[in-house]
């Protein structure tokens, strides 16, 4: 019996985190790969094969099932070896040992002690359940994030006497009053530029997808473009369609990932960032997008998707959001990103450039959903940003 959306995710999870607790030396190079390819990389690589989300399985005796059907299809033998050095078998064993860890109910105490690698990776055959030592080892007792020393650096120590609330806010009050934004008129201006290249039929910049099928021709035929040089050629000789929230628009792909970010945000503001040492009028910074999707065409120029922070903040503002935050680190992550979401939200009246792109066939406002409705951003908090063009007067 398959399992629920929710369950899904929270399998996936669980299974992420499992991972990093019995991977050790050859594993660990690849685990956060284990748990890419059970989710989409196979899909990818064998399309139209019916593998969808491998994470729907917990019981093991199903996914053994399925699995098998993999491993038979006649292209898994070539991605196996010649791709990918069997990964895609090693990623699915692993899958299939977390199941038998989680049926037999040692889920918490391998997390919590950690095993070794196991040597039979590529072995077709998943390992009977076994007792495991029950001695506690202990350097993994817990798990030690050192980005929590910076964060103590900003918001003060623990016998400073703040509440855990209080220290989001003072955290995420350094992050902002050290990053830079847009002014809202050249957030105006470059959302304008945007729509206009949509009306025209124009081609819009973006990154480059891994993404198998993530790119078709103007007839909707499906398009391989394997590596970014084939995409960017591709691309620049004929009209290479993206789908974006439901609409598919032509699209050119950046030639290093972020070339033209860079230019829009030197043309609007006169800020040369991740340029050389020799170009730069902002070091040590980062080029971030708030709501990621950087291979979509309305989010990887648009100013509203972009802020530039210091480097050394930035290890908080790119990690992932936790489902469920078990740490104050994790809580911290998630506070930080929903308030750069929020923020930009507000300062850029994105309600109505929604309403633009729908009216043009966006589907986009489930990506601003969790923006519009949260409220931990003050109305205080709005003054006293940093903006690019204040700096070098735009252009």
């Amino acid at each position: 019996m398959l399992i629920s959306n929710e369950e899904v995710i929270a399998n996936r999870e669980q299974f992420a985190e499992w991972d990093s607790a019995v991977s050790r030396s050859q594993d660990a190079a690849y685990k956060q790969h284990k748990v890419d390819v059970l989710e989409y990389w196979l899909e990818a690589k064998i399309p139209n094969r019916g593998i969808g989300n491998l994470f729907r399985f917990d019981q093991a005796a199903e996914f053994e099932v399925e699995k098998a059907r993999i491993i038979n299809l006649p292209e898994f033998d070539d991605v196996n070896k010649a791709d990918q050095n069997g990964r895609p078998l090693a990623a699915l064993n692993s899958f299939g040992r977390y199941l038998v860890s989680l049926q037999a109910g040692r889920i918490d105490a391998d997390i919590s002690t950690g095993t070794a690698s196991s040597t039979n990776e590529d072995s077709n055959v998943i390992p009977q359940a076994t007792p495991r030592d029950s001695r506690r080892i202990a350097a993994n007792d817990r798990v030690i994030n050192c980005l929590d020393g910076l964060i103590e650096l900003i918001v003060g120590a623990d016998n400073g006497g703040l509440s855990d609330e209080e220290k989001l806010r003072s955290l995420v009050r350094h992050m902002i009053q050290r990053s830079y934004f847009f002014r809202r008129e050249s957030v105006d201006r470059r959302h304008q530029e945007i729509l206009a290249l949509i009306r025209n039929d124009d081609r819009i910049p973006v990154r480059y997808s891994t993404v198998m099928g993530a790119y078709t021709e103007e007839d909707g035929t499906a398009v391989g473009l394997v590596g970014r040089e084939v995409a960017i050629d591709a691309s620049s000789q004929r009209r290479i369609m993206y789908n974006s929230f439901g609409r598919r628009v032509p699209v050119i792909v950046d030639h290093d990932g972020n070339r033209e970010v860079r230019e829009v945000i030197e043309r609007f503001s006169g800020a040369r960032v991740s340029q050389g040492r020799d170009r730069n009028n902002i070091t040590s910074a980062i080029i971030s997008h708030v709501w990621g999707n950087a291979y979509d065409p309305l989010c990887f120029t648009n100013l509203w998707n972009i802020v530039v922070i210091p480097d050394y903040i930035n290890s908080i503002l790119d990690k992932k959001e936790t489902l469920h935050p078990a740490n104050f680190f994790e809580r911290a992550v998630n506070y930080v990103t929903a308030y750069y979401k929020e923020l930009c939200y507000k300062l850029y009246d994105m309600g109505n450039k929604i309403s633009e792109y729908e009216e043009l066939g966006f589907e986009v406002r489930p990506l601003f959903a969790d923006a519009a409705a949260s409220n931990i951003v003050r109305a205080d908090d709005m003054q006293g940003l940093n903006f690019l063009e204040d700096q070098w007067g735009g252009r």
